[in-house]
Formats: structure tokens, sequence, C-alpha cells
């Protein structure tokens, strides 16, 4: 009986609900994370896809998640068969669900999960599904966290084919293990042989590993001995420091300027040698003949570290010597070639410069001081065959060249700069004595400070004129001797020092005209001062309200006293006019830049100020605005909201309590904004407040089912309803209730095994698996899976 009234109430309903099913939407499900609801992002569809992975290659299994904003069928049941057969991915050969497919599919809006499964996997899942809903991941989506209850889903599905498929191996019944003790006595045995045979013979090759080892510092002490010996022995010869001493001497006296190089190179040398024949005898002593093969490893170790030193020492020494014998190679090479070059001079050069002093005699010069030159470059030619002695006979007879070349451009030159000159030094001296009045004019009318740059009283120039008049001087004497070179000398010196007189000159008279213009020019800049401080004033007075006044007190002070000083100076007895005029222009600008500062501080005043006044529009219009809708919802209102709107008001209040001047603008602005940020956050708090109160003052009809001494809970998750599973409890959500048909009064039952919401059972034409449908429950059909809404 109580079969044909479950079969009755599922056809009742069968019918109902027909009449407006809708065909599932046309949707691709070939991907394994199918997210048509969007409640996942691109990394956790990738972690799904990851433990899909790792357990499809581990059973063969074709894992598929589905996610749908609602339900596109009357049951959820109705939809993944609808599902199954629009998609060949999902569909075994000869039709229905894939036997290797198992399906976790979320309804979002409709709060509905469900897990489906072919046929291979009903002897591993079938009764471990609903566990799998209840313990794993309706929890997750009850918070909202859609990934992690589906990734938790998928592991635990995982985990149950683990056991299912692969258990454990039974234990063996337990065996006798007695004949391991006589294999422990055999091995135990055979250890100690294989200790005594590794003794005996290990100590062997340790003997011969030490012997090697002591050989090997051996040949290492020997190696650095031998070669160090090989580099000192040739210097310890007694005919060698003779010889050294003989090689600086000769190429000392060839070479005078390399002398002294070659003497610091063997004085190192020695050093060098000295010490490493000296650690030479010590290491001896101390380790004793290295062909002695018994000594110790240590000693043999030591030796070579000894002779190693002594090796590097003797390479120095080496060094030196060979730096040595490089130098005397170079001036032997220079050698080489000094009769050649002396000889080119004999044949060659002197004839040449003779022929140019004869032509330069025949035209009227005096050529007495060149052929004295060559005459010397002859007997050096003859008795002084030195390198230092050639460089200066090849010297002296290029000089002879080049005055016998330029002989007569030189005394062309002096002809037409020698009268240019003079010129020059009797207008220097006719002007002399009028800049020495104007000299004494600026002592008689200005501080010495005004004139210290200039040297002297005027004598310095006439200093320098002196100096350039002797120059010129010798200039014609030597250009009368035909010393035309010494004369142009001479006369360039004269040119030098006549300039510097000029200079001289021309700075006192540009001094005296500067300072006459600067005594002429300050009372106008004491006016122009003195006119810019007051305007500096009347700005400061004018704008007080607009920028801090005192903070310009000092600086007005000071641009004063700058003005008051240079009135002083210039009125003293001999004022310092520099000072003068800096001073004026130091108050001038210093007035000047009180009063752009002044200015710039009003404008930037104004301009804050203005700001503050759009914030404190702002703020009260907020403030207003939020009050009204606090009023006008006063019974959703939360605390949270009226603190929030009590500070606001109360940052406004501070801020029209803050008064307008400069040193409170800011402060003011502050306040103005603290208490638009919190106006905000009542504001947001408060439509949070209402938006919650209308939710929870809505009734929930809820089609259920409740198998008996089942407690489940109403949608608002607060209220906990008690089931004997012969009747259709309500919930209550505030305002109403109803069963699962509305006005049912509870005689139709729904046909199946339920404990959860909306349990039904229904079968698509071709789709051959098992489900069931619940919300917090779960039920048992011929359908393998099992599904919850939450």
């Amino acid at each position: 009986m109580k079969h044909r009234k479950i079969l009755t109430i599922t056809l009742t309903l069968i019918l109902q609900l027909g009449l407006w099913l809708l065909p599932i939407q046309s949707a691709s499900y070939s991907a394994k994370v199918n997210d048509n609801a969007n409640v996942f992002s691109s990394s956790q569809i990738k972690q799904m896809e990851q433990a899909i992975a790792e357990i499809d290659s581990s059973y063969q299994s074709d894992i598929r998640v589905i996610t749908e904003n609602t339900l596109s069928k009357s049951s959820l049941e109705s939809m993944v068969d609808s599902i199954v057969n629009s998609t060949p991915a999902l569909q075994a050969p000869n039709g229905g669900m894939k036997s290797s497919l198992i399906l976790f599919i979320v309804i979002v809006k409709d709060q509905q999960v469900g897990v489906y499964y072919g046929s291979s996997w009903k002897s591993a899942l079938d009764f471990e599904v609903d566990s799998i809903l209840d313990d794993f991941m309706i929890p997750e989506f009850q918070s909202g966290d859609y990934a992690n209850g589906i990734l938790r889903g998928i592991n635990e599905v995982g985990h149950v084919l683990d056991l299912k498929l692969y258990p454990e191996k039974t234990p063996q019944p337990a065996t006798d293990w007695s004949w391991l003790l006589w294999v422990f006595i055999a091995v135990f045995v055979g250890f100690v042989i294989v200790e005594i045979f590794v003794l005996f013979f290990g100590s062997k090759r340790k003997k011969a590993q030490e012997s090697e080892k002591k050989e090997s510092e051996r040949q290492n002490a020997l190696r650095f001995r031998d070669g160090a010996t090989a580099i000192l022995d040739p210097y310890s010869k007694p005919e060698f420091a003779v010889v050294t001493q003989a090689k600086i001497k000769k190429y000392g006296e060839l070479d005078p300027e390399k002398k002294t190089q070659l003497e610091s190179l063997y004085e190192k040398f020695q050093a060098s040698y000295e010490k490493a024949t000296t650690a030479m005898y010590s290491a001896v002593s101390a380790s004793g003949s290295l062909d002695d093969k018994n000594l110790s490893v240590e000693v043999y170790k030591q030796a070579g570290l000894r002779y190693e030193s002594i090796l590097e020492d003797a390479k120095a020494a080496k060094g030196y010597m060979d730096e040595f014998d490089a130098i005397v190679d170079q001036i032997d090479n220079e050698v080489s070639t000094l009769k050649e070059r002396v000889n080119t001079i004999q044949t060659k050069t002197i004839g040449e410069i003779e022929s140019m002093i004869d032509d330069a005699k025949a035209d009227g010069y005096m050529t007495e001081d060149y052929t004295d030159i060559v005459e010397d470059v002859k007997k050096k030619c003859t008795n002084e065959l030195t390198i230092v002695s050639l460089r200066e006979m090849e010297k002296a007879l290029q000089s002879v060249r080049l005055n016998l070349t330029d002989i007569k451009k030189n005394k062309e030159y002096l002809i037409q700069q020698i009268p240019l000159v003079e010129a020059s030094l009797t207008s220097a001296l006719s002007n002399l004595p009028h800049v020495k009045v104007l000299f004494n004019d600026l002592v008689k009318e200005y501080a010495p400070a005004c004139y210290e740059a200039i040297c002297g009283n005027g004598s310095s120039a006439a200093d320098k004129l002196g100096e350039a008049q002797e120059y010129f001087n010798s200039s014609l004497a030597s250009n009368s001797a035909q010393h035309y070179q010494e004369s142009i000398d001479y006369l360039n010196l004269a040119s030098e020092k006549l300039t510097e007189s000029v200079n001289l000159s021309d700075a006192i008279s540009s001094l005296h005209s500067n300072l006459a213009d600067a005594k002429k020019r300050a009372p106008e800049e004491f006016r122009l001062a003195q006119a810019d401080i007051t305007k500096a004033e009347e700005a400061l007075l004018t704008y007080q309200d607009d920028i801090n006044a005192s903070e310009y007190s000092d600086d007005i002070a000071q641009t004063k006293a700058d003005l008051a000083s240079a009135q002083s100076e210039y009125a003293s007895a001999l004022p310092d006019i520099n000072l003068v005029i800096e001073l004026a222009l130091k108050a001038n600008h210093g007035a000047d830049k009180i009063l752009e500062d002044c200015l710039s501080e009003r404008e930037a005043t104004i301009r804050l100020r203005n700001q503050a006044r759009e914030l404190m529009k702002k703020a009260k219009s907020d403030v207003d605005t939020v009050s009204r809708y606090v009023e006008n919802h006063s019974s959703a209102i939360s605390s949270r909201t009226m603190n929030a709107l009590s500070m606001a008001t109360s940052y406004l209040n501070q801020a029209i309590a803050t008064s307008e001047l400069p040193a409170q603008l800011d402060s003011r602005s502050k306040l103005l904004q603290q208490s638009i940020s919190a106006a905000a956050t009542a504001y947001d708090y408060a439509k949070l407040d209402v938006s919650n109160s209308q939710r929870t003052t809505q009734t929930s009809y809820v089609p259920v089912f409740f198998p008996s001494n089942t407690t489940y809970y109403s949608p608002n998750k607060k209220t906990p309803v008690k089931s004997s599973g012969s009747s259709f409890p309500s919930f209550n959500t505030g305002k109403s209730s109803s069963s699962i048909f509305g006005s049912s009064s509870g005689k139709s039952v729904v046909s199946g095994s339920s404990k959860g919401f909306s349990s039904a059972s229904s079968a698509s034409k071709g789709t051959s698996f098992s489900g069931r449908s619940a919300s917090f429950g779960s039920s048992r059909s011929s359908r393998s899976g099992s599904s919850r809404g939450w």
C-alpha cells in the first residue's frame, strides 16, 4: 500500500511538472572543469584539473565538473540525463552514461550539488557518496567556497577508490625465523675473519702509503732546493762581483744618466742574494741532508717550505740582475752606433754648418760665436766619445743651424718690433703721472677697501714700466751685437712687463670711474629700497588675515637694518661705496622677496580656504543624507551605523568650530575629510543593515520530505526541525509557513528514501545510471550517485 502511494505521488509530480519543464540549454561539457556559473578562478580550475588528472591516470576514470546557475529541468537527475544524452564524450558506446564517468554537478542559485558515476564505480562509491557530500563538500558550499568543496570531493573520491579497489593484503601466518640465528652467527664469524685480514694487510698498506708520502715530500723539498741552488751558484763566484762593478763604472761613464739606476739594481740584487744564501745555510742546519731518506715526513715538509721561500728570494735576485743586464745591453746598443753618429757629425754636419757660417759672414753678420761652438764640437768628437757628450754636441749644432737659418728673419722682425715697443713705452711713461693723480683721488675720497684690489698706490704700474724699460735696453744691446734671438727674447719680456703696467694703469682709471658712478647712483638705490620696503609692509598689513605676518617680522627688520647700514656708510668721511651699493641692493632684493612671499602665501591661503569651504558643503550634505536615511530606516539601523554617524557629526562640528585663519585651515580640512569618510562608512553600514533586515523578514517555501528521527534546518540556517518521516514539516521564516506543495495537507507521499530536500526518482530514456536527489540528506533509488541542497 505504501509503495502505491509513493508511485501515485511520483506520477502526479511528473504530470504537474512536465508542462513547464524546459529543455537544457545547449552547452559544451567536453572540458574536465566546465564552470558555466563562473564561480571558480583560473588558478582554482588548474588546481582541480591537476587533482582530476592524478586520479584519472591512476584508475582510468573520467572525472568531470559542471557548474550551472540554475536548474534547466525539473530535477537535478533529469538535468544530468539531458547533459549525458547531449554530450558524446560522457556516453557509453551503446548509449547511457559512460562506465568510467564520475560527474560532479553544482547548481549555484538553486543550491543543489550531486555526484553521479558509471557502473565501474558502483561497488566503490555506492556506500560512500553520501558521506562525501555531507562531510566534505556541503560544509564548504555553505561557507561560499565552491572551489574547495569540489576539490575536497574529488580528493575523497580518489581516496575511496584507492581503499576499495586496492585493499591491503591479508596478514600471513607467522613464520619460524629461528634459522636466522645460524645465519647471524655465520655472518659474525665471517666479519671477524675479514677484520683480521684487513688489519694485517691494512697495516702493510698504511706503511707503504706513509713511505710514499715521505718520499713525495722529500722530492718536493729537493726540487725547491735544487732550483734555488741553480740560480744562486753563478752569483757566488768571486769574479761576479768584480765584473759587475766594472760594468757599473764603464757603462756609467758612457751614460751617466743610467749609472744611478745600475747601482740601485745591484744593491737590490745583493740584498735578495744575501737573504737567500743565509736562509740556505739555516735550512741545511735545520733539516740536514735531504739525501737521508730516514727523516720524518714533517722534517721533509718543513724543509720544503724553507727551500720554497729561498727559491722566491733567488728568483727576485735574478730578476734584478736581468733588469741590470737589460740596461747594459741598451747602452751597448747605443754605444755601437756612437762612432757612426760621430763620423756623421765630423764628415757631414760640421761641414754644412761651416758653409752656413761662411755665407752669414759674407752677408756682414758676426759669426765668431757660431765658429767657437763648432770648434768645441770638433774637440769633443776626438776626446769625449760618450753618449751624454754626443747628445750635447748634437744639441749645440742644432742650435747653431737654427740661428743661422733664421738670422735674416730675426733681424727683419726686430727692425719692425723695436719701434713699436718703444712707442708703447713712451705712451705708458707719459700716462703714468695722470694715473698716480687718479689713485691719490681714490685715497682721498674712499675707504681703502675700494682700491685695495689695485696693487700699490700706482707705484706697481711704475715698477712694471721700469722693468719693461730695462728689458727693452737689453734687447737693443743684443740686437747691436747681432745676437738676434737673444734680442727677441728680451724684447718679449719688455712687452710682457709693459702690458702688466698698462693693465694696472687702466684698472686704476676704470676703478675711479666706477666708484664715481656708484657714489652718484647710491641715493637712487636708497630711494628704491625704501619704496620696496614700504610696499612690503603695506602688503603685510593689508593681507594680515590671509598670512602669518609674524613670520616676516625678522625679514623686515633685517631689510631695514641693511638700508640703514648702507645710508650710514654712505654718510661717512671715507665711504666704502662698494659696500654701500651692496647693502642697498640687498635691502631692495630683501623687500622684493618679502612682498613676493606675502602674495604667494595669500594666494595659497585663498586656495586652501576655498577648498575647505567646498569640503564643508560636502560634509554637511553627506551627514544630512545619512541622517535622513537612518531616520527613515530607524528600526533596521545597527549600533555600528550610529557610531559611524556620530563620528561624522563630531568631526563636522569640530570643523565648524575651527577658524579659517591660515594656521588652522589645514586642521579644518582634515576634520572635514574625516567627517566625509565617516559619513560614507555610516551610509554603507546603514544600507547593509536595511538589506539584512529585509532578507531576514522574507518567507521561504521549501519542498521537503523528512525521514524519521532526523533533524534538519530551515533555509535561514537557524531553526532546527524534527521529522517523523510520515508528513511534510513546514519552515517558518518569519511571516508564514508552507508545506511541500504550498497548501498541501500532507496526504501525498513521495516515493523513495530521502534524508533532505525535494527527493524524487526519475529515469531518462537511454541513460543508464542511478542517482539520489535531496537537500542536506540522501536518497536511494536505481541510480548510482547522490545530490544535495545547501
